[in-house]
């Protein structure tokens, strides 16, 4: 039954954005001609990694996130949004369209576990190519690895560049946690290969370039799904002085902790930016793009994160960590629809079938 609600409200919320209407091209949403308009919008697809309800300016203005800000403020937000309370299955959700229980992931997957989405599922960027998509994943997998079919590379995604496990140095790309080579690849199908030349490069900045250059070589005409699950906000702290520097010595009370996570958004926050300025000044891609915005659980009490007013954190089933920052944005927002909010209830895993009312 939950599933089936927050289908309705996020499809519900989708159709909103984009109108189905046909036009002289063959498109199927909006009123749009010419001949690089793809015939279903492009998607980009956004989650950060344990943000918490606190964790971002519309909801807390002493943190320095002004383009989230104003993607949300010319979007719709979704105010009573849920995820699990920890990542793999919401990102099982995102990618079933199942609540976590029913896509077999009850915990996050370890980097020993031999453990998977099963094949069984149709998973979303599968489905979207089979609409024409051209599919794109940017930052973590944390879905499963131990054989080659469970990669994402073989799971839907044209290429996948990023990491397999669920945390690590954003400056080594180690996870150090009994797992100590490098977890980073990059590649198509099978054929992933590691790249050790972004040592000491900030993840953040890292996953940014990566963005930027399939924005810049992508074909408008074609759909476009860019799934970009960052490595930002996740345990360890760690963020470039000159973000930390943003913030006060005093900030938090002192809390270097909580200094060093705000930073972490605001580096988060500037790439998100130069993602959406890239999609601006490339000819027909962000005219007809639908962006979504979520965490994967609520924050980590215990590494930085905040929830106020909500009880709780990760890793409990308290509103802390289980409802969810998420709101949908871009130039398909009606103008009648922008800076507004959906207050039905709504879930992680309502974003696939919503998604593919679009193909």
């Amino acid at each position: 039954m939950i599933a089936l609600l927050s289908m309705a409200i996020l499809a519900k919320v989708i159709c909103a954005v984009v109108l189905v209407q046909g036009s002289a091209n063959g498109a199927k949403y909006g009123s749009f001609t010419g001949s690089s308009v793809p015939p279903s919008p492009h998607v980009v697809f956004i989650a950060a990694d344990d943000m918490g309800w606190n964790d971002i300016s519309f909801h807390n203005p002493e943190i320095i996130s002004p383009h989230l800000d104003e993607l949300a403020a010319s979007g719709i937000v979704l105010t009573d949004y849920h995820v699990y309370k920890v990542c793999s299955p919401t990102r099982a959700s995102f990618m079933t369209g199942r609540l976590p229980n029913h896509a077999g992931l009850h915990n996050f997957i370890s980097h020993n576990d031999p453990q998977a989405i099963s094949k069984h599922f149709v998973l979303l960027p599968q489905a979207l190519k089979a609409g024409g998509y051209e599919t794109h994943i940017v930052g973590k997998w944390h879905l499963g690895f131990f054989d080659w079919p469970y990669v994402p590379s073989n799971r839907g995604f044209d290429t996948a560049f990023g990491y397999m496990t669920g945390a690590e140095d954003y400056y080594t790309h180690t996870n150090g946690k009994g797992c100590t080579g490098l977890d980073l690849t990059f590649g198509v199908g099978s054929n992933l290969t590691a790249q050790p030349q972004y040592k000491d490069t900030y993840s953040t900045m890292m996953y940014q370039g990566r963005i930027l250059d399939i924005i810049a070589k992508h074909d408008a005409a074609i759909p476009l799904f860019l799934y970009l699950p960052f490595q930002s906000v996740h345990e360890p702290l760690q963020a470039p002085d000159v973000y930390v520097n943003r913030y006060p010595s005093t900030y938090a009370n002192g809390s270097d902790s909580r200094r060093t996570f705000a930073a972490m958004v605001t580096a988060l926050d500037d790439a998100v930016g130069n993602v959406t300025a890239a999609l601006q000044r490339t000819t027909n891609l962000w005219q007809h793009t639908l962006l979504i915005f979520t965490t994967d659980n609520g924050g980590n009490l215990a590494a930085g994160g905040n929830n106020l007013p909500l009880r709780g954190g990760k890793f409990t089933f308290w509103e802390g960590g289980t409802r969810g920052v998420a709101f949908v944005s871009g130039p398909l927002v009606p103008t009648g629809k922008r800076g507004t909010s959906n207050v039905g209830l709504s879930h992680a895993c309502g974003w696939l079938r919503a998604s593919i009312l679009l193909v």
